[in-house]
């Protein structure tokens, strides 16, 4: 008797909820062990005669289960290799498929009104003369959906088209009858919907369609008899969907053998063949506008623009994808810069998110394929192709434009089954991109630092809901770990930091508490049908994940989350003390209110090491140094080259870093401040990584400054100097900042001094109010796929408050040395790289 949920019940529900692709066969592959050790456990418990054993020739019961209970060794056991196991998993798929498909269809109907008849002279504002579309039409996005999935799994061979199409026959004519009761009513052009998507894939069009078109015409017969004619006459009739039939017979016209007498030789195509003509228009009117260089119809602003277009791509094959990316990337060379000369983009036009929406799934695939190919899948940069020459680079343009990226994440939310491939390739380079800079001394070219830059920051500010269930989030952090340590282009490590900081977030599993301590993993797998994994041997890393002090005590936080919310899972060899051990160098230190609120077994970790507080510097210690060391010289007076290099050499040590920045505000509160030039060239030797360290040194500088002066609060001239060293001089980064005063450290509720200090940096302050301001004015919207205008929003953002990354905020002229290169910001400011931090610091403030 089989105990838990049934495999096809795991399928359908992982399905639903669109599960990755390879966590709905892992479950499957997990089902099938499962089964056959329950098997081999009944049958070591059976009896067998010993001339059965020795008739077989075998050790192996029924089934090539072994008596002894072990069950049968190599890949029959836990991969998908034999026949039989390919055919059960196809099985499954297509019964969870088909009950999903079948309860959207009756869901669509229930909330449609497919009897009363449409009166045209009422059109409502989403339709005009030629395309109908009904007033409500949000449950297509669940048709999409299924789409995509069916999509998937008929290129990948996992399903077969006749199959499909024999499960949507039975659906409408059960099999006991062709002329069933109730049939009528379970006629939907929906299904024939969904069968148009799949012949847009080259070998089902070329091989079992039109195997039939040249045979006995068995598909198209039944699809004729699945026609619902009465859905494209009535009030809720969508053309989208009800010219599914016609747009079919328009596809494979040049399959169809005598398309003169196919009318007499299926007489129900009467009752469709009226509306053709829409088809006919519907083209013209795309072809003629693409040529007049008109493009509403490829903006898809308008639901009936988009809609239209949407049809068009049922028709012909690629033609809407070549044209869309055509006019993302237009031949004519029209130059633009992102952030100066060393960003220029090809300018194009820009697609709305509807448009994408609704397209045919082939589409989306060939279109994301195509911006892949030529847009980001190349170290050398973008690729361009004029006047019929083959793809190449182009000289003056080296940035990929900013709606073609939007054009990215909008296709991977839109089809994520059929474009996973795509994603997982590019976790792959990114992987061995992470590799390179393990090595050390890893030297990455422009182009290749800029696709870096793009990737990133695509993934930090768009594709954080793609990865919050992705099957190998928790694993992700293995793509990041020598980057965040080795990366020295400081606008690079920004966006990198941020990333790692939003994807630990989002662990919410017992799996990452595994990648932590899984040294021989091996990157995401490209095809789902791995077998699977191996026992995993877990040991704590030599070296530890995070240098970065924010990063190490944001990912001890979420290992406390998890340990709270799902325990260590009963994974044999998994040790929460060595998940700990290995995300810092030293263990941290926390406030006795913050341990509070850990779980037990964080708290004992804490006791147990017994974390030391870092040292405090004090203004009088700082003061004794200026004094003594005749270095400090070349912050006062610029122009002496060797006394700049015998400053920098004496920071040069890690040791001493921290007090750079204390020294910098010790002098920059008297009437002769220091030179910036100076300061920029002993801050460029500093690890990026170690910025929120020496941060947070120089908050605790301040903030025993003030104490030692018998001050209760920050003084004003304190809080100017602190938004002058965050904002104007930009020497401190602002997360930075709110991470070092909300750390954990020390207990805000008694420490009134950095209590205030927080209320100011992000309440109170002038410059971080101005900011704030104009974030709300230009009205940046959380439905990003919806702004349309979010790029103008941006330039608009960062031209009133530009930002810098290597301390040339404050500097006149061309800063020596000269600035690294200058990388596109498509998404990230300092308001979205706060986000993750504020989420942090709230959870120190509770």
């Amino acid at each position: 008797t089989q105990r838990g949920a049934s495999a096809s019940r795991v399928v359908a529900d992982l399905l639903y909820q669109r599960a990755p692709i390879d966590e709905v066969f892992a479950a499957m592959r997990n089902h099938r062990t499962m089964q056959r050790k329950a098997m081999a456990a009944v049958a070591s418990d059976s009896y067998m005669p010993n001339s059965k054993l020795a008739g077989s020739g075998s050790a192996n019961g029924p089934g090539g289960l072994a008596v002894n209970g072990n069950a049968p060794s190599g890949d029959s056991v836990d991969g998908d290799g034999t026949d039989a196991e390919r055919r059960e998993a196809s099985m499954l798929l297509l019964d969870a498929m088909a009950h999903r498909i079948e309860h959207i269809v009756r869901f669509i109907q229930s909330q449609c009104d497919f009897d009363t008849l449409l009166d045209e002279r009422q059109l409502n504002a989403n339709s005009d003369s030629t395309m109908i579309v009904p007033r409500s039409f949000g449950y297509w996005e669940h048709m999409n959906e299924v789409a995509d999935q069916l999509y998937y799994f008929v290129l990948s061979d996992t399903i077969s088209y006749q199959d499909i199409h024999e499960r949507f026959y039975s659906l409408v004519f059960p099999a006991d009858s062709d002329i069933h009761p109730g049939s009528e009513a379970r006629k939907d052009n929906s299904y024939i919907w969904l069968l148009l998507q799949l012949l847009h894939i080259e070998k089902v069009a070329a091989g079992p369609v039109r195997h039939d078109l040249a045979g006995d015409e068995d598909m198209l017969d039944q699809l004729l008899q699945m026609y619902n004619e009465r859905q494209i006459v009535s009030r809720d009739a969508f053309y989208l969907r009800d010219l599914a039939l016609q747009a079919t017979m328009n596809h494979q016209q040049a399959n169809i053998r005598d398309n003169h007498g196919v009318k007499f030789r299926h007489p129900r195509m009467a009752v469709a063949m009226p509306f053709a003509p829409v088809l006919y228009q519907l083209q013209s009117e795309f072809g003629q506008q693409f040529k007049d260089e008109k493009y509403a119809l490829l903006e898809g602003r308008s639901v009936c623009a988009a809609m239209k277009t949407a049809t068009v791509s049922q028709i012909r094959q690629y033609v809407v994808p070549n044209a869309l990316y055509t006019f993302l990337v237009p031949a004519r060379e029209t130059v633009q810069q992102l952030q100066g000369p060393a960003t220029t983009y090809l300018q194009g036009g820009n697609v709305g998110y509807q448009l994408l929406d609704f397209i045919n799934v082939g589409g989306k695939h060939r279109l994301l394929q195509l911006i892949y190919k030529m847009m980001l899948a190349h170290e050398q940069g973008p690729q361009f192709q004029f006047d019929g020459r083959q793809p190449s680079t182009r000289a003056g343009i080296s940035c990929v434009a900013p709606h073609v990226v939007d054009t990215v994440y909008m296709l991977l939310y839109n089809a994520p089954y059929s474009n996973e491939l795509m994603m997982k390739e590019v976790l792959e380079k990114l992987r061995r991109c992470d590799k390179a800079m393990a090595q050390g001394g890893a030297r990455f070219s422009a182009a290749n630092l800029r696709w870096l830059y793009t990737v990133y920051q695509l993934m930090n500010c768009r594709l954080l809901r793609f990865f919050k269930y992705y099957a190998h989030a928790s694993h992700l952090v293995h793509h990041l770990r020598h980057s965040l340590v080795h990366v020295t282009h400081r606008q690079l490590y920004r966006s990198l930091e941020c990333f790692a900081l939003c994807l630990v977030n989002l662990q919410h599993d017992v799996g990452f508490l595994q990648a932590l301590l899984d040294p021989a993993y091996h990157g995401v797998p490209l095809t789902p049908h791995a077998s699977a994994p191996g026992a995993i041997r877990y040991s704590k890393p030599k070296h530890a994940w995070f240098e970065c002090a924010m990063l190490s005590r944001n990912a001890a936080v979420v290992v406390a989350r998890i340990e709270t919310m799902r325990g260590l899972g009963d994974v044999p060899g998994l040790s929460l003390d060595d998940c700990l051990d290995s995300l810092a160098p030293q263990p941290q230190l926390w406030a006795p209110a913050v341990l509070r609120y850990l779980p037990r077994a964080v708290r004992a970790y804490y006791a147990r090491c017994a974390p030391r507080a870092s040292p405090r510097v004090s203004p009088t210690a700082v003061q004794q140094l200026v004094d003594a060391r005749p270095e400090h010289a070349a912050l006062l007076h610029a122009g002496d080259a060797a006394a700049e290099a015998a400053l920098v050499a004496f920071y040069a040590p890690a040791e001493r870093q921290a007090l750079f920045l204390c020294v910098v505000w010790a002098l920059h509160a008297r009437d002769t401040p220091p030179v910036l030039a100076v300061v920029r060239r002993v801050l460029l030797a500093f690890p990026p990584s170690q910025m929120s360290s020496h941060t947070s040194a120089l908050v605790d500088f301040v903030v025993a400054g003030e104490a030692e002066r018998g001050s209760a609060e920050p003084t004003d001239a304190t809080k100017a100097q602190l938004d002058d060293f965050m904002f104007r001089l930009q020497l401190v980064h602002h997360e930075h900042v709110v991470f070092a005063l909300t750390r954990g450290e020390h207990d805000l509720r008694t420490d009134r001094m950095r209590l205030l200090l927080t209320r100011h940096v992000l309440l109170e302050s002038p410059q971080f109010s101005q900011r704030l301001d104009a974030w709300h004015q230009l009205d940046f919207q959380g439905r990003y796929w919806a702004d349309y205008g979010h790029w103008e929003k941006q330039t608009a953002y960062l031209a009133r408050f530009p930002e810098f990354f290597e301390f040339e905020a404050a500097l006149d002229g061309a800063p020596e040395p000269t600035p690294a290169l200058s990388l596109p910001v498509y998404y990230e400011n300092a308001m979205v790289r706060l986000l993750p931090v504020l989420e942090f610091a709230l959870g120190r403030m509770v």
